[in-house]
C-alpha cells in the first residue's frame, strides 16, 4: 500500500468507526464548549473547541459508550473526534463523579493525529431531565505530547436512553429515589421505596400451580427480596368471585394456597429467607377489576406482594 493510501487510511478508519457507532447510538445528545490549556504540535496557544457529545447507556448503567465530534478554533482550525468507554461510579444520582477512557482524532487541513484520552468528571442536575457535566480530559499523543481539556456539557437524554435518569422505572428520578433496585411495575412512595407489587401470575379457576411462564418474574422478584432482607413481605392471594355452591369458605382457602405456593417458590427454589416472608389469602374480597368477564376474572386471579415492615 502507497504511503498516501496509509494516510487516507489512517485518517478514514477512526472517523467511521467513530460515526457508524453514533448512527447506531440510542443517544442522550449533549452540546458542549471546551477550553485547551498548553500548547502542542496543533495548538500554538490556549484553544477552544465546541461540539456534541452523544451517549449511549448500557444495560448495566454504571457503564456507558460515549462519542463526541468537535471543531477547535485556534490558530488552525480543527476537527475533533473521540469514543470512550465511561464508568459512572455513582449512577445518575443527584451528583454522579464519573471516569472514561478511549480513543480520539484530530484533523486539519492536511493533517490527523490520533490520541488517547484518559478523563474525570462530575454530573449533576439543572432540571428533572437534564444534567450538567464539568469534566477535564487529557489527551496524549506519543511523542507528539499532550493536552488539557477542560469542558462544560449541557446532558439531554431523549427517547430510550431517558431511562438512565430512572434505572428501575419507578416514576421517581434516580436523584430523588432511595431505592434504585426496585422491580419492575412495583409500587413505590414518593421517595422511590417499595410498597408492593402485583406479580402478575394468573391462575386456572380452583388451581394453585404456578405457570413455568412466571419463572423469570419471580426470580427477579426473589434477587430484590434477598438484597433487602430488612423488608418484611405479605404474600397475598386473591381469587375471582366464582363459588362452588355450599363452599362458601373456598375461595379463602384455595387464595392461601396460591400464595402458599408462590412463597414455597421464592423461599425454596430462589432462596428468600423464610422469615421474610408471611402469607395470607384474602379470597374475593379485594378485586382489582369487575368480576364480569373471563378476562376480569382472570385479573382477579392473583399475586399481591406488600411490604408490611
Amino acid at each position: 500500500m502507497k504511503r498516501k493510501d496509509k494516510n487516507i487510511m489512517k485518517k478514514f478508519v477512526p472517523v467511521f468507526l467513530v460515526s457508524l457507532t453514533l448512527l447506531s447510538m440510542t443517544f442522550a445528545w449533549a452540546p458542549y464548549p471546551g477550553f485547551y490549556l498548553g500548547s502542542n504540535h496543533r495548538v500554538v496557544n490556549d484553544g477552544y473547541e465546541i461540539g456534541m457529545t452523544l451517549t449511549q447507556p448500557f444495560e448495566n448503567v454504571h457503564w456507558a459508550l460515549e462519542g463526541n465530534l468537535g471543531i477547535i478554533a485556534s490558530t488552525k482550525l480543527f476537527f475533533s473526534s473521540g469514543l470512550n468507554i465511561v464508568n459512572y461510579l455513582t449512577p445518575y444520582q443527584g451528583v454522579t463523579p464519573y471516569v472514561f477512557a478511549g480513543i480520539g482524532g484530530d484533523m486539519g487541513e492536511n493533517s490527523f493525529y490520533l490520541g488517547t484520552n484518559l478523563g474525570a468528571g462530575i454530573k449533576f442536575f439543572v432540571a428533572p431531565d437534564w444534567m450538567f457535566s464539568l469534566q477535564t480530559k487529557l489527551v496524549w499523543y506519543g511523542d507528539r505530547g499532550s493536552q488539557v481539556q477542560i469542558a462544560g456539557i449541557l446532558n439531554i437524554p431523549f427517547g430510550e436512553s431517558k431511562k438512565i435518569l430512572d434505572v428501575d422505572g419507578d416514576g421517581i428520578p434516580n436523584y430523588r429515589d432511595q431505592s434504585s433496585d426496585t422491580p419492575p411495575r412495583a409500587r413505590v412512595d414518593s421517595r422511590g421505596s417499595f410498597l408492593g407489587l402485583n406479580l402478575n401470575i394468573n391462575f386456572d379457576t380452583d388451581k394453585d400451580i404456578v405457570d413455568e411462564s412466571y419463572s423469570y418474574e419471580l426470580r427477579t422478584f426473589a434477587q430484590y427480596l434477598r438484597a433487602h432482607p430488612e423488608q418484611r413481605i405479605e404474600i397475598q392471594g386473591h381469587t375471582d368471585n366464582e363459588v362452588v355452591p355450599g363452599l362458601i369458605d373456598k375461595n379463602l382457602d384455595l387464595s392461601f394456597r396460591r400464595a402458599t405456593s408462590v412463597a414455597k417458590i421464592l423461599t425454596v427454589k430462589y432462596g428468600v429467607p423464610k422469615d421474610q416472608l408471611s402469607i395470607n389469602g384474602y379470597g374475593a374480597t379485594k378485586p382489582v377489576a369487575a368480576n364480569d368477564t373471563e378476562f376480569h376474572r382472570a385479573m382477579n386471579r392473583r399475586i399481591e406482594a406488600v411490604l408490611v415492615k
